[in-house]
């Protein structure tokens, strides 16, 4: 089928000081079985792709939104022709450069870890990591292999979205994934890095995490076991596992849509499991709710791409309901009992979350307070 010709979304620009690197790295735990697949001789391999503070290169080309096998196999998987995916996914535009030198501006930077959602990838969060990225982090995002849509080994396998029916199992495996790399990233800094980008500027004294739905609940499972995570976020995840019970060290920020509830604060975070762990929680926490959100405003550049596929005329297959969902409120106000529901706009979503994001790693990994989390002031209305 042809598509029509459409104007590729243009992501929001990192607001931040720094330019914007980013590469890709390949891990593999030969001491953890795959507990995804039936081979009881397969092992974990996991990917990531990290965005960076970087120097300019002038002229350079930036790097794809995914490359072309990554865009394809993830369109196979849901059922869209996968050379027009490829095509339309290619002209989109980011703001990255592969493997740009580290910015020198700095001795060491933060490192910042993301767990991507159910289904989801890393490239889909974008926007955020590249803000991160342009105010000084060092992003490392996951894909967690098998949980996410699609990912694609060195060796050339394409490791499709077959989640365990546990949920705790995912969350356990995705917590495991994510400590591990921290574990190969320490020995990073004495010269073992493949990629020659990061040796001396990983400051592994200053780390945490965050994530979106699945990846935010991940984001609280690490906090709750590994204590060289000093703070974290959780982007509108709630799953009823044993991780609500912990009684949390570290500095905390949960964001929430309003479908749950009836766009207060209060309410919507009725789900009593969330509300356990909020209340067990011994240091700082933080708690926002962002009027007109649905869960898939916090995945951040959902709802950019998603007016680009409704307009391109491909076949979209397991994309079609979602993207229903997505542009009809009165779907939304029907699937959740809720009235005078009207959808954000993506832009300020992408806006206050970013804002957050960036002054929550600021105060916590950075020691610079922020007005946005301030008692008496309340900036953003």
């Amino acid at each position: 089928m042809e598509t029509n010709t459409t104007q590729a979304p243009s992501l929001p620009e990192p607001t931040g000081d720094y330019a914007v690197g980013t590469t890709s790295l390949y891990f593999a735990d030969r001491e953890r079985e795959e507990i995804f697949t039936e081979d009881p001789n397969d092992n974990r391999d996991i990917t990531a792709k990290i965005w960076y503070p970087s120097e300019k290169v002038p002229g350079a080309t930036t790097a794809p939104y995914m490359s072309e096998e990554l865009s394809s196999a993830f369109a196979s998987g849901a059922g869209i022709p996968p050379q027009d995916f490829t095509k339309l996914i290619q002209s989109i535009p980011t703001h990255s450069v592969e493997n740009a030198p580290v910015a020198a501006a700095e001795s060491k930077y933060p490192v910042v870890f993301l767990s991507h959602g159910g289904g989801d990838m890393p490239e889909f969060n974008t926007i955020r990591a590249e803000e991160l990225a342009s105010q000084g982090y060092i992003v490392v995002a996951i894909n967690h292999t098998y949980e996410s849509a699609v990912n694609i080994l060195p060796d050339g396998r394409v490791a499709p979205h077959s989640p365990l029916p546990d949920a705790a199992d995912n969350v356990a495996a995705r917590a495991e994934d994510i400590q591990f790399v921290l574990d190969k990233l320490e020995k990073f800094n004495p010269g073992n890095d493949p990629t020659g980008l990061f040796n001396g500027k990983l400051d592994l004294e200053r780390v945490g995490v965050f994530g979106v739905s699945t990846g935010g609940v991940t984001a609280a499972e690490v906090l709750a076991t590994d204590p060289r995570f000093k703070a974290g976020a959780n982007l509108d995840g709630s799953l009823p596992i044993d991780t609500f019970n912990a009684s949390l060290s570290q500095p905390y920020l949960q964001f929430n849509n309003v479908a749950f509830g009836t766009e207060i604060s209060s309410d919507a975070l009725y789900r009593s499991d969330d509300r356990i762990f909020l209340n067990n929680l011994q240091n700082e926490g933080y708690e926002a709710t962002i009027k007109g959100t649905t869960h898939l405003h916090y995945t951040s550049d959902v709802p950019f791409l998603f007016p680009l596929l409704r307009d391109s005329g491909m076949e979209l297959g397991d994309l079609a309901q979602m993207l229903n969902y997505f542009f009809d409120p009165q779907a939304t106000i029907d699937t959740y009992e809720h009235e005078n529901f009207e959808l954000i706009d993506p832009n300020r979503v992408t806006q206050i979350t970013n804002d957050y994001l960036t002054a929550f790693f600021n105060q916590h990994l950075n020691n610079q307070d922020s007005p946005l989390f301030a008692d008496s002031s309340f900036p953003l209305p």
